[in-house]
């Protein structure tokens, strides 16, 4: 009778936890529900949850095709067709599967989203204390710079342009989209990203949709598509190459970084607008004398071109170049500018920059362009004196 009970004790036990689980699940407070559990029960509930997120998290990924993996949720919604099957069952299967997918994929984001937020809103507290405190001394506002002709600014002078016109963009924004984004960091960042990757001819234009006088423009399906096909038949070729759902990469020698300063050199090289369609008509040629020529020099690092059509006519960096060394990024740029010319194909623009420690997370690696989001985020001088 007594070993009944204490299984009867074991089976409410488990139960219980089952029940905790589900409430921290579902929005309770983990640490209101802990307030007074033996720490058996707190460890349990523990390695309950930690499961659940594992077997979620594998769930989610077997859902989405290998093909796909490492796509984000809006691109995967974009370019995973469902087919209407001959059995409607397969065809309602497959879209459910999709759905699940997308689901998890959204939630992956959001969370990932939640904690670059936490750690902006910690880096600007730590920010605002130290101007405080007189530690931070921020002698370089660019107040009385003047800015003009857009079009013709470096990358780091129109992140100053942005800096000082940031609070003016924000309000503007405010009163056209009254979407408050100025009151989410992270999604600001983001915003200031993708402004400073544009190409210098469309900074004007972006601004306008930024701050909400216009609709941002959308590839189709239709022009999106041949292009992305292109890019996974030259990914097959090469032994060479990583794919992502963003950029197609090539590494050659020993791409480890051998600067002192352990800051990542890069380069980027812009394709004239009005050579992008030949440019994309001749890749799998590019890139095979990209690649011969780039051997033959023993070049030592890697370049990448975008997966992406549209990001290919309205960016800036469409070929990046992750040299060892300064010197390699050279050798490298040098190669393709002459490969491009060779072939009339017109370069609109080089320029350089450096990948480093991320200023809000000083673990996570940032690149150049990255880096110049947060400093104006943050209020932080632009360029490094």
């Amino acid at each position: 009778m007594e070993s009944l009970n204490n299984n009867k004790s074991f089976i409410s036990g488990e139960q219980k936890i089952e029940e905790y689980m589900n409430r921290i699940q579902n929005g309770e407070s983990k640490d209101s529900i802990f307030q007074d559990l033996p720490e058996s029960f707190k460890s349990n509930i523990e390695k309950g949850l930690t499961k659940s997120i594992e077997e979620k998290t594998e769930q989610g990924l077997s859902e989405i095709p290998a093909q796909y993996k490492g796509l984000d949720a809006e691109t995967l919604d974009f370019i995973w067709t469902i087919p209407e099957y001959v059995d409607p069952k397969k065809t309602k299967q497959e879209k459910e599967r999709k759905e699940r997918a997308l689901i998890y994929l959204k939630e992956q984001e959001e969370k990932i989203q939640q904690k670059e937020e936490r750690k902006t809103e910690d880096a600007l507290r730590v920010k605002e204390l130290e101007t405080q405190l007189g530690i931070y001394n921020d002698t370089n506002k660019f107040e009385n710079k003047n800015f003009s002709n857009l079009d013709v600014l470096s990358q780091d002078d129109f992140a100053e342009y942005l800096q000082v016109n940031l609070n003016n963009l924000i309000k503007e924004r405010e009163s056209l989209t009254k979407d408050g984004i100025h009151k989410s960091k992270v999604l600001l960042k983001n915003q200031l990203y993708d402004l400073l990757t544009i190409r210098p001819e469309l900074r004007q234009q972006e601004i306008d949709r930024f701050v909400g006088k216009s609709r941002p423009e959308t590839i189709t399906e239709k022009e999106w598509m041949p292009y992305l096909g292109k890019i996974k038949k030259i990914k097959d070729q090469y032994n060479n190459s990583e794919y992502s759902g963003a950029w197609l990469q090539f590494n050659f020698g020993n791409t480890k970084n051998t600067e002192p300063d352990g800051m990542r050199r890069k380069g980027y090289i812009t394709i004239s607008s009005s050579a992008v369609e030949q440019y994309s008509e001749n890749l799998e040629n590019l890139v095979q004398d990209f690649n011969k020529a780039l051997h033959e020099n023993q070049y030592n690092g890697s370049f990448k071109i975008s997966n992406n059509l549209k990001q290919l006519t309205n960016q800036f960096d469409s070929i990046v170049m992750h040299g060892a060394s300064a010197n390699e990024v050279e050798k490298a740029m040098q190669v393709l500018k002459d490969i491009l010319s060779s072939k009339s194909i017109e370069v609109s623009g080089v320029q350089k920059g450096m990948d480093g420690s991320g200023l809000i997370d000083k673990d996570e690696k940032a690149s150049h362009t990255q880096l110049l989001a947060e400093k104006i985020v943050l209020g932080l001088p632009i360029k490094n004196t």
